[in-house]
């Protein structure tokens, strides 16, 4: 909103499993910026393991950028989860498994010409000391999302200054 920017969001509680439909109705939409937040439904729910979860993520993307291929897209790799952070989930994945894959293909699909893909590690937005912002352990509470919302805008100043501001 400081922006002026049109926001739609696309998330639905606890389903965020790169699902392909989704990736389609996102590449179908008009977009100045895309932001993805991945990995930690399918790290809690173990949806994907170490073999599907890149290749997951990478074929996310690469469905958008069929009709997205200029538009700044931005992952972000999940914030802290008490939990998750050391148990390993049911297919040997942790938090910092998940965010180190993100990290992987991200760099993998700039090294191979992704120019306006960007990545912001989950833990320089809400952390450990943030513990207090998630009364569940997992979800931030309302000072969570406003501190996201203070937390990623330097992040994301190159990604913004690609994207026409009203």
């Amino acid at each position: 909103r400081e922006h002026g920017l049109n926001l739609t969001c696309l998330g639905y509680g606890g389903n965020c499993h790169l699902d392909t439909m989704v990736a389609r109705v996102i590449r179908d939409r008009p977009a100045d910026l895309i932001s993805l937040s991945v990995g930690a439904n399918i790290q809690i729910q173990s949806s994907l393991n170490r073999r599907t979860f890149a290749s997951s993520v990478i074929g996310f993307i690469e469905i958008i950028r069929e009709k997205h291929q200029d538009t700044p897209l931005v992952i972000m790799s999940p914030f802290y989860c008490e939990e998750g952070e050391t148990i390993p989930n049911l297919v040997g994945f942790t938090m910092p498994d998940i965010r180190d894959e993100i990290e992987k293909v991200f760099k993998a699909l700039s090294e191979n010409g992704d120019n306006n893909l960007y990545y912001v590690n989950g833990l320089d937005l809400l952390n450990k000391e943030h513990r207090n912002l998630f009364p569940d352990g997992k979800h931030p509470n309302a000072n969570g999302y406003a501190t996201i919302s203070q937390n990623i805008e330097p992040l994301l100043s190159k990604a913004f200054q690609h994207v026409a501001i009203n």
